[in-house]
Formats: structure tokens, sequence, C-alpha cells
């Protein structure tokens, strides 16, 4: 096809002629002219907006090879197969080399590369790595270099990869053709870096509005897992009565399995089917459990984010976060996974205060130090042969218990410091060349300082992420604004927009606490009397959490509660039950006669303005003080709260061991400790020694769904030792 062809065939003729569409989506026609010119062009645009068409066409239209370069298998694979289905467009050469291929497979790709009869050939990043490859390469005419996912190349994008940096240097080996770089998630600052990085040309720059008006967006604030996992039961039904199917995102794939069992439960009744899928699943068994979504045998998925990249389904009605991601770029694409076909869909996030310190775990996790990197190079230089080394990734997690994210960031903070050069890459092994043995103190410095500025984005990200979560302002505007976008004037009034827009005028936002100005504490508190109860409250200074507030009205001895010594509301409650204690609370904060804070107020709890106005006014109220009825009778073990050093011999030995028993289960789960069990439960577990499981779901931090899964267990290592 000559090279003129596109100034015979009027773009909006060839777009109907290849694609069969009517007309170009906003700038996907401005952007194709630039490529088409010979100018480099950065394409921002949200997903589903049609980005690459805006590389494809010019493909159809251009002699020589328009060269692809993507991080996503998967997405290679189903555009190709794509392409290939559209006639006009099948007779064009349309190819991937991809590690799903088998070496014969991949032969034949390279023979019709070297044949010239390929013109769009998508390939990985890792495929240069290929010296066969890039002999080819070299003997053909490459029209355009295509960047795909380009926010991966910045080191200020939410998803880097060291990888990405060698394509300059492959630009530059293949004589500098015209590049295309796009994206559907780049602020102004990632944007600067892509072009840097890339060492664009004066590109021309498209950048497609971030908003997506059919989508809600929403977040409901929970208290725990079990209440996330009771809202989510709740409101599934109601979610897939729209029809279309659904994805929840879930941070462990041992959350996605729990999210995915709740979820088929809630659904069973409807005859709707729900299934989980994450990467410790076989392969084929993914790609089985997507052709059944695809096709809506299976109508709502539990992931983890290893699923969805370059899946384009039209009919997905609602995207549910389990726990939120890293920051708002991954949200807005796992989000934007919704209403691709322009139907209203819901975005939904169920917020906890601890998701933040999970993905803070997964931040720590992944992060290393220059002793890591310095780790590394000794590592392949020990099982070197001359300048060359074979690194096995199994072996390497084994070895320095590293995940895969942590071993690909080593060798690429390696070849960026010129230590090594990556030959060539599989699956199950790369061979890299040792350019140099030793780090100087300045390389180290230079490393050092690297990884804790990639640290630190990391954690700004996530911050920023949290805001959006906490925010009570418009959700969607919040989001544009992180993109530099602002929200159109015609869509400024909708009413489908998120819920702290669409919350009924009458209807009060979220009360923000003021604290109130100090008391005096009376000389004594008269503990069968509420109002006398509520002044010693308002009185109580400094202000505590709810744990420790117990353990103050309950009369501990713990090490945290002797400053309150002389206080005449320590052990107000002093032969009344924890959970009774805890229950009057719970009570006075539902009543809004308390406030507990949220984690950036510590989470105490301190009395309101309606519940001073109570106590000063003797207001009537409804709330009931701790009642003694449910004292623990005094021959159980029940005790009242104490630090660990007031148990006995025996309540140490089993306090160390149920400790040990929640490492363990921590490591098999892959999450932090705290997860399985919180220091509370476990010093509760300690003290009263549940027999059964309606005596365990007592303990704080413990319900329903952690003793169906750890109950068994947890009462065997309590049987096993002697009652006090």
């Amino acid at each position: 096809m000559p090279p003129s062809l596109q100034e015979t065939i009027p773009l909006p003729a060839a777009l109907h002629n290849y694609f069969g569409f009517q007309e170009f989506r906003p700038l996907q026609q401005e952007a194709i002219e630039a490529a088409l010119s010979g100018q480099d062009v950065l394409v921002v645009m949200p997903t589903g907006a049609g980005k690459s068409l805006c590389f494809q066409l010019p493909a159809a239209l251009s002699d020589g090879l328009t060269l692809v370069v993507s991080p996503l298998v998967a997405l290679m694979r189903d555009q190709v197969e794509a392409l290939r289905a559209l006639p006009e467009f099948s007779k064009i050469g349309v190819a991937a080399i991809s590690s799903l291929q088998d070496s014969a497979e991949q032969s034949m790709v390279l023979d019709d590369l070297a044949a010239g009869q390929i013109r769009l050939l998508y390939v990985s990043p890792e495929r240069f790595r290929s010296g066969a490859f890039r002999n080819i390469l070299s003997q053909v005419s490459v029209a355009r270099f295509v960047v795909d996912e380009a926010h991966c190349i910045s080191e200020w994008g939410h998803d880097f990869r060291p990888d990405y940096l060698q394509l300059n240097s492959i630009v530059e080996s293949l004589g500098k053709p015209p590049l295309i770089a796009v994206t559907a998630t780049a602020t102004e600052r990632v944007r600067e870096s892509i072009v840097r990085n890339l060492g664009m040309r004066n590109p021309q720059t498209f950048i497609g509005g971030f908003n997506r008006p059919n989508l809600h967006y929403s977040v409901h604030r929970c208290k725990s897992d079990p209440h996330k996992l009771e809202m989510l039961a709740k409101a599934l039904p109601k979610l897939c009565g729209k029809g279309g199917s659904g994805l929840i995102y879930a941070a462990t794939r041992k959350q996605c399995e729990e999210v995915a069992e709740v979820a088929a439960r809630a659904l069973a009744p409807h005859g709707i089917r729900a299934a989980a899928y994450h990467a410790g699943l076989g392969a084929d068994d993914r790609l089985e459990l997507q052709r059944r979504w695809q096709s809506g045998e299976i109508a709502v998925l539990a992931a983890t984010n290893a699923f969805g990249m370059g899946i384009d389904k039209p009919d997905v009605r609602f995207v549910v976060h389990y726990a939120h991601p890293e920051s708002l770029e991954s949200y807005y694409q796992e989000a934007g996974r919704a209403g691709r076909d322009g139907r209203p869909s819901r975005c939904v996030i169920l917020y906890h205060f601890a998701d933040r310190r999970l993905r803070e775990w997964f931040i720590d996790n992944d992060s290393m130090t220059a002793d890591d990197i310095q780790t590394a190079l000794k590592l392949i230089c020990r099982t070197s042969d001359g300048d060359t080394s074979l690194i096995y990734p199994e072996q390497w997690k084994a070895k320095l218990n590293w995940t895969s994210v942590k071993i690909r960031l080593a060798i690429g903070e390696l070849e960026r410091a010129g230590m090594v050069e990556r030959i060539s890459e599989t699956a199950d092994q790369w061979i890299v060349r040792i350019l140099q043995r030793q780090f100087s103190l300045a390389d180290m410095d230079k490393i050092q300082f690297d990884l804790d500025r990639l640290r630190q984005e990391r954690l700004r990200r996530l911050d920023e992420m949290v805001n959006y979560c906490k925010t009570t302002g418009c959700r969607r505007r919040a989001t544009l604004r992180y993109f530099g976008d602002e929200l159109p004037a015609s869509d400024a009034k909708s009413t489908f927009c998120c819920d702290n827009c669409s919350r009924p005028e009458s209807e009060e936002p979220p009360a923000i606490h003021k604290p109130l100005s100090k008391i005096a504490m009376p000389k004594s508190i008269d503990a069968g009397d509420i109002y006398s109860v509520l002044e010693g409250l308002d009185a109580l200074w400094p202000t505590v959490g709810k744990a420790r507030l117990i353990k103050v009205l309950r009369g501990s001895k713990a090490k945290d509660v002797e400053r309150f010594h002389d206080s005449p509301m320590l052990g107000i409650f002093e032969n009344i039950s924890v959970a009774s204690v805890e229950a009057f609370i719970l009570e006075l904060i539902d009543s809004g006669l308390m406030h507990q804070g949220d984690e950036d107020e510590y989470f105490v709890c301190s009395i309101t303005e309606k519940g001073r106005a109570a106590w000063e006014n003797r207001t009537p109220l409804k709330v009931l003080l701790p009642s003694r009825r449910h004292q623990t009778p005094k021959n159980t073990s029940s005790k009242p709260d104490h630090d660990n050093e007031d148990f006995s011999e025996a309540e140490k030995v089993l306090f160390d061991k149920l400790k040990q028993w929640r490492t363990n289960q921590a490591r098999q789960e892959s999450v932090p400790a705290y997860i399985v069990l919180s220091n509370q439960a476990i010093e509760d577990l300690t003290y009263h020694k549940p027999k059964t499981e309606a005596e365990l779901i007592q303990a704080r931090g413990i319900g329903e769904m952690k003793v169906q899964k750890y109950g068994a267990a947890l009462l065997d290592l309590i049987k096993e030792e002697p009652r006090a």
C-alpha cells in the first residue's frame, strides 16, 4: 500500500473502511493526522476512549512496520485477534511475539517479519533482549515506534517498570523513527517524565478529558473486615440487578477468596455466579475464568490487580474495591473498567483505615536498600561464567525471600547504574552480562537516593488515595483535579456523580467534631447516674482511645492507665465485663453523645456538644449504663485488662504461643500479622481463654469470619494450656 494512501482516502472514510466506525471519537483524528505527518505524539486518554486506534489506523495507512511495545501479554493477544477479525485490517499483517507462544510460533512470526509481511507488530519490552529479534529488526523499515502504557517509563508513574528505560536506546538504534506514546493515566509530572525518558522531539500532545459522566463514585466507611463483608453481601444482589457483570478488587489472594465466597453465597439465591481470580491459580484456570466472565457465564469476579489489564468488556455495571489501591492512578484505571458501553455504572470503595497499613506493608515489602542491590550484584557475580550469569528468579525468591517485583527492581537498578546488561529473558531465567563487579561509594549513594525517592513517591500517591476516600467534597472533581482536568460545565449539575453530591439536601454531611473546652473533673462520680458518668467522661484528660478508656472505667492496673490513678473515673465499672463496658461506649458513640476519631485523630474518644448539653441540661436519654448482669462469674478466669507483665506464668506461655501461631499464619497468607489477629485480640484470648466459638467471638477484633477461619486452631491452642 503506497504511503500516500492517506492523501487519496479521507480519514473518516479510512476509519469506516478498516473499523466500520462512522466517526472519530474526540481527539482521535487530530492524533492520527499528527502521527501520519511524522511527528512524535503523546496521547493521554481515559480507559475506553480509543487510544489504540491512534496507532492502529496509521499502521494500516503507511508502509513500513509499526512496532508496538506493551507490558500486557493478554492485551497483545486480544488486540491481534480483534484486528485479524476485521476483513480489511486482516490483509495488512498483524502479529505479536510473546511468552504465550511456543518457539515454533515465534519463529514463524520472525520469518514473516523478515519477509516484510507484517505491518503491525506487538512485543513486550523484554523482547529486545533477544539478539535474533534485534538483528531482524535492523533489516526492517520501522515507520513508527509505539509505547503503550507509557506511564511505565516514568519513575513518577504508579506502575514504573525499569525495563521501559531501555526503550530510548532501542529507538536510537532503529534510526529514531517517529514515536507515539499512549497512556490512560498520567499527571503533568508523569507526562513530562515520559517525554524526557523516551527522548521525544517536540511531541504533539493530545489529552482527552478524564471525566466519565456515566460512572458514579462512592466510598463507604466500614468498621472492620466483617462489616465490609456484611455490606458487600447486602449490596451485591442490588448491584447485579442492573444486569451485566461486575468486578470486586481485593488486596491479597486470601482476601480475594474470602470475598468470592461471600459473593457466591449472596448471589446463589438469584442464580448468579461469582468466582475468584488471582495469580495463585494456574494459567489455564485463569484463562478459563476470564473466558467464562467475558461470556457472561460468571457474572462477578473477585480479583486481585492481576486481572483486568487490557480487558475490554463493555457491560461491567460495577467495580467494587474491597480495599483501596495504592494510588489514584491505579484506582482510576481499575474503576474505569466499568461502563465502557456508556451506560450508568457504579464505582465503590469499602474503606477502613487499616487498608492504608496494608498498602504501607506492601510498599515496605517491595522497597529496597543499596545493600539489597549490592547483594544482588554479589549473587550474580558468584554464579557467573566469565562475564555472563544466569539468573533463576524462583531460586532468588527462595534464597533472598524477595518478591518478583523486588527481583525485577534490583536488576533494573543494576542496569541503570551500568553494572549489568540483560542479554535475554524468559519466564524461567534471565541472562545478564556483567559490566562492573564492584560499586563505588558514589554509586551506592546514588542508588540509595533513587530508592528512597521511589518509596517516598509511592507513599505520596498513597496519601492522595486516602484523601480521596476521606473527602467530603465531590469525588469526581477531586479525581479530575488530580489529573489536571476540570469538570465540564455541562456535567456540573449532574445528579449522577458521587455519594457526596447525591446526599439529599435534608441530610447533613458527616459532622466534623470540634474539641470542646476543658472542664474541671468532679470530686466524685456516681456510677449509677448516667449524667454524672457523662460529666466525668467530658472532664477526663487526656482523652484516650476506646480500649484504654475501657481499662480506665474498669480499674485496670495496666501501665498505660497509671496516669489516671487519682481520677474519680478509675474503676467506676470495676466489676463489669469488658463486653458490657464496650457496648455502653459504642452506644454513646452511636447516639452522638461521644465521638471516636479516625486514624488522624488517633481514635480518641471524647464527649460531643450534644453529650455536654445532655449532662448539663439533664436531657432525657435512652442510653443504659453498663449492666452488672453481664458481669463474668468469679469462678471464671476473666480478668480486668492488664499489660503483658501482669499475666501469670501460665498466661505468659499461652500469650507467646498465640503470638507465634499468628506469626506463622501471617507468613502462610503473606499478610501482616495484625491482619490475622490484633494484639488486643491475643490479650483477650489470653485473659478469657474461651472454650467455645460463642465465647471466642466475644474477644475484641474477632468476628464471624475470623472464627470460621481460625476458630478451631485457636480453641485447640487454648485447650492445651492449663486454666489459671
